[in-house]
This record gives structure tokens, sequence and C-alpha cells, in this order.
């Protein structure tokens, strides 16, 4: 070690020195002291052993704990400790605080706040310039709505998407954002557990013999010839004359469990017909032939299997 002059200023000089051999260490203790690593490094040895070192940006690492006098134990890289209403991870490198406790003044605006403690109110703290507000900001919507002096319009002055995380669907449309929720794909999003009186339920396709029905027998009238179609699942075919064909699986391939109710809304008697594959008349053996359908009568036909329909009612 040394002392130079420069610029008349004493600097005093040591040797880099080891993790064993600080350049700067203590007659009782010569395994303890300061020393530099590397270049622009600063660190300190305990007992031969780098407990703390200072890289060439400064940053610090610590080789053993964190004590926090007072209580919440000690901090390592693998283990969680809690003081008060913060929780510091070490192996998460996170530091947690909680907002039910012991947090004072009010999140502004400007960092995702209200910039007010109550739930109404009004002023430039709160959502706009001098805003009314209806409904209370921190309550439980009723029908009210946030607005100014000259309205407060999401149809502009809006820019971006809303993300899933906060609350949005990540999309413009409504198929993109069925699939950023995922609701098409898996989970009790695609399960229907309820219908208000009023909804009505609109099939496009197919309809199941197990999916959501009709009340009733909504009606299909008819006042010529015709052969039954998948949409008539669930319906009544009111006809008024030309007989009603029941078309072959291999043509149109109801569901089984289909049904379909036929009424002969004249006074004379109309035919049930199938193409090519079995109607059975309940109650008997008969599996063959057309079907009579009385004067202002009545039938049921059921698909009971793939290529099998049985017909009850005012049928002969």
């Amino acid at each position: 070690m040394s002392g130079i002059n420069a610029s008349n200023n004493r600097q005093f000089l040591s040797l880099s020195g080891t993790v064993t051999v600080p350049g700067i260490g203590f007659a009782s203790s010569n395994k303890t002291g300061i020393y530099s690593p590397g270049a622009n490094q600063l660190a300190i040895t305990n007992n031969g052993v780098q407990s703390l070192v200072f890289d060439a940006s400064g940053n610090a690492t610590f080789a053993g704990t964190v004590n926090f006098p007072g209580g919440g134990g000690t901090v390592t890289t693998s283990n969680t400790v809690t003081l008060t209403n913060k929780t510091i991870n070490g192996a998460s490198n996170t530091l947690t605080v909680l907002l039910a406790s012991q947090v004072s003044g009010t999140l502004p605006v400007l960092n995702g706040g209200t910039g007010v403690t109550v739930s109404t109110g009004s002023g430039s703290n709160v959502l706009s310039t001098s805003p009314t507000l209806v409904t209370p900001l921190l309550g439980t919507p009723t029908s009210g709505v946030l607005t100014n002096a000259t309205g407060l319009p999401l149809t502009t002055g809006v820019t971006g998407l809303l993300p899933v995380a906060n609350g949005g669907t990540a999309s413009s449309t409504a198929g993109a954002a069925l699939t950023a929720l995922g609701a098409a794909a898996s989970g009790v999003n695609t399960d229907i557990t309820a219908l208000d009186q009023d909804v009505t339920v609109t099939a496009t396709g197919t309809i199941a013999a197990t999916s959501i029905g009709y009340r009733g027998l909504p009606q299909n009238a008819q006042t010529a010839g015709y052969t039954l179609a998948l949409a008539d699942a669930g319906k009544h075919i009111s006809i008024t004359t030309g007989n009603i064909i029941i078309p072959a699986n291999g043509s149109v391939a109801f569901p089984i469990g289909t049904t379909i109710v036929l009424f002969n809304n004249s006074g004379s008697t109309q035919t049930i017909t199938i193409t090519t594959d079995t109607l059975r008349l309940a109650g008997t053996t008969t599996a063959a032939g057309a079907r009579t359908l009385a004067v202002y009568g009545l039938a049921t036909c059921v698909k009971v299997a793939s290529t099998t329909w049985v017909v009850s009612g005012n049928v002969t």
C-alpha cells in the first residue's frame, strides 16, 4: 500500500486483494475485510467467504440472507416472508403489498385509481372534467350513466382493444372475442343454464333431440303436398291438401328422437308416406305402406331408429 499525490489531493491505495486475503483487512481477523474482485468492483469478505459484492454498475448481491429487525423472519432465495402487509418472495424476487390494510392516501387517476375515497362525487379527480355520477362509482350499477356537459361517448376518442386481463375481450369482433375468452372451446361457458321467458332460441342447423326445445308446437302451415324438413323437428304441420312425405334417412338425417305432429286441416283424408325407410303404426305389427290421416285428425310421428319412424293418433 502507498500514498500518492494527485492534483493536490492525497489518495490511499491498496492492493486489490482476494476473498481470503482482502486488500483491506484486520489484524485480529485477516480473512475479513474489503477487496476488489475485478475492475470497478467492490466486495466484502467474512472469514474468507464473499458476503456482499457491488458490480461495476453498482448492483449489490448478498450471499447470505437479509434480516429485518422487529420481526418478519429471514428472506432467502427460496422462501416467502410477510412483514405486516408486505410480502417479500425471495424465490420469485417479488414484493407484494396488501392494499386491504395499512395503506394510506388515495390512488390518483394517473395510476389507475379514482382519485377519491367516496363512491359519488364530481370534480377533476373523477373520470372526466366536471362529470355527474348518476351511478355510484364504487357501488352496484343500476341504470345510471357517467355524463358531463357534452356526454362521454365510447365511440369517439377511444383507441385500442381492452385486453382480457383488464376485463375486455381483446377483440373487435364477436368471433374473435369468443376465441380470446375461450368460451367456444371448453368450460361452463358452453353450457346454457337459464333462459329468460322472453328469449327466443333460433336453430340454424340440426336440432338434437336432447337440446332445449319449444314449450309448445310451433306451426308450419302448408297448402300443398309437403316433405318434412329438419327445421320441422318439434313443430306441427298444418296441411290443407296434398299429403305428407317423410324423407328417407339417407336424404334427410333427422336425429333419433325427433318428434313431429301432423294436423289434417281439411274435410278430406290425407296420406302419410315414407320414401324408403320404415313407418310403423303404433300398437300394431303394421310396418309398411302409406298411412291415412283422418279428417281434421292429428298424428304424432317419432323417429325411434336411424331408418324407423312410429306414427300414432287418428291414423289407419
